[in-house]
């Protein structure tokens, strides 16, 4: 089920941002920096219409002056997704909570935004999934087609191992933190109080510190921002400021419907 969602929210942000890049792409205005000037005859600096679309249609590149992903770069991205296969399939997954209950803030906060039905809660716990999908699919989308369109391999390589370092850190962290500090989800309370129809996930592995979606989906809406921060994408101000502004609160509802999903302590 969590796969096919996923696939769907990629399906439907492709469709989305793929027109959206290309009207975005014809307008925007050349902006290349040159080293050395060159004498050129004296002509009217009015462009005729060819040359327009011409400039159009070129979109500033990777500045020379920017570093570029260094050697030791790769393998720090490759160890991340090793250790997150490592924790993920090599270790053993207790079902006996080491750490249960809410600290500061948590219980009052569960109490005023946990839905009190089941249908309720797994709706909350499916627009989650919906939001998370979008939010990290976003800098990918900008790693595949902004390059695609714009016939910029450099683009694609430094976005990609930028995308791919950043994922397989936060993910490796976040499984490790699941396995190690074993804190048991709030909907463990519920579980205990009204019965195993509580919800779907009554036996589930305790895995509450900290959000994996949360911090996937924040994760991606960070690396949206600088992406779009520092490279106009879009070739449009307004178009890169709204991708980040879209990416950010994608993050922020994740972190929301998964309290209201009782499936995590604020401060998870």
């Amino acid at each position: 089920m969590g796969s096919r969602i996923v696939a769907l929210c990629v399906a439907l942000t492709l469709a989305v941002a793929v027109p959206f890049l290309a009207r975005a792409q014809g307008g925007a205005a050349a902006k290349r920096e040159t080293v050395e000037k060159k004498k050129r005859p004296v002509r009217s600096a009015r462009l005729e219409p060819s040359e327009a679309r011409s400039s159009r249609a070129q979109r500033l590149p990777w500045p020379k002056h920017w570093p570029k992903i260094r050697w030791w770069e790769y393998p720090l991205a490759a160890a991340g997704f090793g250790i997150l296969a490592y924790v993920q399939f090599g270790t053993h997954t207790s079902f006996r909570a080491r750490w249960e209950g809410g600290i500061l803030f948590d219980d009052g906060l569960r109490d005023g935004l946990r839905l009190s039905t089941r249908s309720g809660r797994e709706a909350a716990d499916l627009a989650s999934d919906i939001f998370w999908g979008i939010a990290w699919a976003m800098p990918l989308v900008d790693m595949v087609v902004v390059p695609a369109l714009d016939k910029n391999g450099t683009l694609f390589w430094q976005l990609a191992w930028m995308n791919a370092m950043v994922f397989g850190i936060v993910g490796a962290t976040s499984r490790a933190m699941h396995k190690t500090t074993k804190r048991a989800r709030p909907l463990m309370r519920g579980c205990a109080e009204e019965g195993p129809d509580y919800d779907k996930s009554c036996n589930g592995s305790p895995s509450d510190f900290f959000s994996g979606h949360t911090a996937m989906a924040a994760a991606a809406a960070g690396l949206t921002c600088v992406h779009h921060g520092f490279l106009p994408l879009y070739g449009r101000p307004w178009a890169d400021t709204g991708a980040c502004v879209a990416a950010a609160t994608s993050a922020a509802a994740v972190g929301l419907f998964r309290i209201m999903a009782d499936r995590h302590y604020t401060s998870s």
